[in-house]
């Protein structure tokens, strides 16, 4: 296996600028994963790391070997598409084993290293069939033993299951991180799914606009985002943001006052609360509470042992998630007093949307 490396890459098309001075280290054997919104460049950024796409300038390197300028099929990467790409009129074994012919293989290599690949995925009894007698989880499956087979350097995935049910997806991650222990392989895989993002990635790359917003451990990115894009982005139902003010080391709102300790100078700031650090009053530690709100409680979102619950405060819609011991207390419609976390709260400057230590 080998370490990625991007130094300085731009890329434009045209006069587009979509990648911008984008430098990258991933780790040898990590599950590192891209994401952000539609049009940030992660996928541009997972083509170029392929040779499917040429830099514009800037340097890529795969181990010790410059691939900048290589052919994609010289860079010993296994890619597996969104579409599966998988050839219709070919049995799955023929799929399977294709590269692997074209690159003249010896036959009896080519079927131990199908077997091998197939007996991975759970799928030794769909070799015979074509791509159009399977499900999608079984394509997908089927693409992946593809790139397996390969036995390549890395592993790049992009957005692999956007295209299955909810259900399927959930268990195609497990299998994928699975897969991935197994082979200890390096793996860049892109996704849109912040939740996708959280679930699978040892390293996850926050991009936005062709430039990294923050990388590293998805508990570092939850816990500590580095300014206003990553905070809104990462966590589902997403962060709530307020704005307000910073005055002598207090933040102050129409909402809320709340004693932070800071020094430094008075400022314009944002605060940003979890849904799930918002708690009724006898559910957080007094020490930890901050000064109670007054919210009016729009809809109650039931999801089992915890409820969504979207808020008004003022002119300020926020969100809620309550544990379902306390739903009780809630009535739609109705006023109640809720307290924020203090020990998780946020606070980020507004001109510059940087977080504030």
């Amino acid at each position: 296996m080998a370490d990625i490396r991007l130094d300085h890459i731009e890329k434009y098309f045209g006069d587009v600028h979509v990648v911008k001075d984008l430098s990258l280290h991933i780790q040898d054997g990590s599950f590192t994963v891209l994401v952000g919104p539609s049009g940030c460049g992660k996928t541009t950024t997972l083509r170029l790391i392929a040779g499917l796409e040429t830099v514009t300038s800037g340097k890529i390197f795969i181990g010790d070997q410059e691939v900048t300028s290589l052919e994609p099929k010289d860079r010993n990467v296994a890619m597996v598409f969104q579409n599966y790409a998988l050839y219709p009129h070919m049995k799955v074994s023929d799929n399977i084993a294709f590269g692997l012919m074209a690159r003249k293989v010896e036959q009896a290599e080519i079927q131990r290293r199908v077997q091998r690949a197939a007996a991975m995925l759970g799928i030794e009894n769909l070799l015979e069939r074509k791509p159009k007698q399977l499900s999608g989880g079984q394509q997908q499956r089927v693409a992946i033993g593809r790139a397996i087979v390969r036995n390549p350097n890395v592993f790049l995935f992009d957005e692999p299951l956007s295209n299955l049910d909810a259900k399927l997806r959930v268990e195609m991650r497990t299998e994928l991180l699975k897969l991935h222990r197994e082979l200890k392989a390096t793996a860049v895989y892109v996704t849109h799914d912040q939740e996708e993002a959280m679930t699978m990635g040892d390293q996850i790359v926050v991009m936005e606009s062709g430039v990294i917003q923050q990388q590293g451990a998805p508990r570092e990115i939850y816990f500590h985002p580095r300014n206003l894009f990553v905070a809104g982005f990462i966590g589902s139902p997403a962060m709530n943001m307020i704005d307000g003010r910073l005055e002598n080391g207090d933040f102050i709102s129409t909402h809320v006052r709340i004693p932070m300790g800071l020094s430094g100078p008075d400022r314009e700031v944002v605060l940003g609360v979890r849904p799930e650090d918002i708690h009724l009053p006898q559910a957080l530690r007094q020490e930890r509470a901050t000064p109670p709100i007054t919210a009016q409680v729009e809809v109650i979102e039931l999801l089992g042992s915890r409820a969504i619950v979207p808020l008004r405060l003022s002119n300020q819609a926020m969100k809620a998630v309550i544990d379902e011991r306390f739903l009780n207390q809630l009535t739609e419609g109705e006023s109640v007093q809720l307290v924020f976390d203090r020990e998780r709260l946020h606070l980020f400057d507004a001109d510059s949307g940087e977080r504030i230590a």
